[in-house]
């Protein structure tokens, strides 16, 4: 089972994100995907994946974090990414005990009022709530996970930064939508996506299949949205 997070219902297009708590790039890009998920509203499944990287010490502890807290009140998932990341980079100190780190970890989101530091060093020790957050990492593994954030758009993996902007998101997410459709252009139907550019070779088509991602499609080849040319 593969815990699910900030699920909203009826969704027409999914983004589900690949986060580490302890990662500053998922904490750089939190904000945004907050924009994106209140934007799109019950138009997008939009579903956070923990992935704890194991160069990070306390990784775990602070990702199985979601996890407990969302066993309690799953509409607090939200609160409690945004608790952790406030709190990053207090729990960088690799030479702290780990019952120490779990501790300190219970009192920030008791802080938050999100969970008692007692219920919460309870949720770490509870075998499930552990094995759904080794599952996690697992799931993200089959998906090719390798690091965070990582982003799957209707199950594709899209090449998104920690610095894309709430309009960068759109760029992807909105040809998906049914009031916005990609429109085919040239013989071979090759879809672009964004303003078409002309500074590809004659012979070759111009494929802007992310922000900041152009490349020129030889007369085979598709520009497919998300991925690129492709035959």
């Amino acid at each position: 089972m593969v815990s699910r997070f900030l699920v909203l219902l009826v969704p027409l297009s999914s983004l589900k994100p690949f986060f580490d708590m302890m990662c500053p790039d998922s904490k750089a890009a939190w904000p945004t995907l907050q924009q994106v998920a209140q934007h799109y509203g019950s138009n997008l499944y939009f579903l956070i994946h923990t992935f704890p990287l194991p160069y990070h010490t306390w990784s775990f502890y602070a990702n199985q974090g979601l996890h407990v807290v969302a066993k309690r009140n799953s509409s607090a998932s939200s609160q409690y990414i945004d608790a952790m990341f406030a709190a990053q980079n207090s729990f960088t100190n690799d030479d702290v005990p780990s019952s120490q780190v779990v501790a300190n970890l219970g009192k920030v989101f008791e802080a938050a009022q999100l969970i008692s530091s007692t219920d919460f060093v309870s949720g770490i020790h509870d075998p499930t709530l552990n094995w759904e957050t080794r599952v996690s990492w697992k799931y993200g593994c089959s998906r090719a996970v390798v690091g965070t954030p990582s982003f799957l758009v209707n199950g594709v993996s899209v090449q998104g930064s920690p610095v894309w902007t709430l309009a960068d998101w759109q760029s992807v997410l909105d040809p998906l939508m049914p009031t916005n459709r990609l429109s085919k252009v040239g013989s071979k139907g090759s879809f672009v996506m964004g303003p078409i550019l002309k500074d590809c070779p004659t012979g070759t088509k111009v494929c802007q299949a992310l922000p900041g991602k152009t490349e020129c499609c030889s007369a085979t080849e598709f520009c497919i949205p998300n991925v690129g040319c492709s035959c």
